[in-house]
């Protein structure tokens, strides 16, 4: 089973230079504690290179380049056509970035979506196919909802979204 998890902006902004746009502790940690639940995370190249190896999570790194080396014994690199047959069985997160969620959106069976109620610039957005996709073929239900506060820079929802 492959999931999804990431947080966007009101204008579906993702990042910005490699980097997430806010820092939500809440989020932080509703991100920790599900993406533990999983055999693997899976993300981009740049993506692994932007947060490096997650703490606990085995890690694989999507890339064209054979040669990449993690340098970590956590990860495996592989293109996403070895990552198709590699997944069967296997319960997988993905955890960005932009391309790969758009890749993997068809074999997606839970998207867990922080939706942040601000926006801010970014270089890395999800697409309206993927959203037009997203509504018309996954049904959404609301887990939770935080305030801006100490722990929050901004207001946000935290839905999932399961495959119809």
């Amino acid at each position: 089973m492959i999931d999804m998890i990431f947080a966007m902006d009101n204008n579906r902004g993702l990042g910005l230079d490699n980097r997430l746009l806010y820092r939500n502790k809440d989020d932080m940690k509703f991100f920790k504690e599900t993406s533990m639940q999983y055999d693997y995370v899976v993300c981009g190249r740049k993506t692994y290179e932007s947060i490096g190896q997650l703490k606990d999570r085995k890690t694989i790194v999507l890339t064209r380049n054979k040669n990449y080396d993690t340098k970590s014994k956590f990860a495996k690199t592989m293109t996403l056509e070895q990552f198709a047959e590699f997944a069967t069985g296997k319960d997988i997160l993905c955890i960005g970035g932009a391309e790969i969620y758009e890749a993997m959106l068809p074999a997606t069976e839970n998207v867990f979506l922080t939706l942040i109620n601000d926006s801010k610039d970014a270089d890395a957005y999800i697409s309206d196919d993927f959203m037009k996709d997203l509504f018309v073929q996954f049904n959404m239900k609301l887990l939770d909802s935080y305030s801006k506060d100490e722990n929050n820079e901004t207001n946000f929802l935290i839905l999932q979204y399961t495959r119809k």
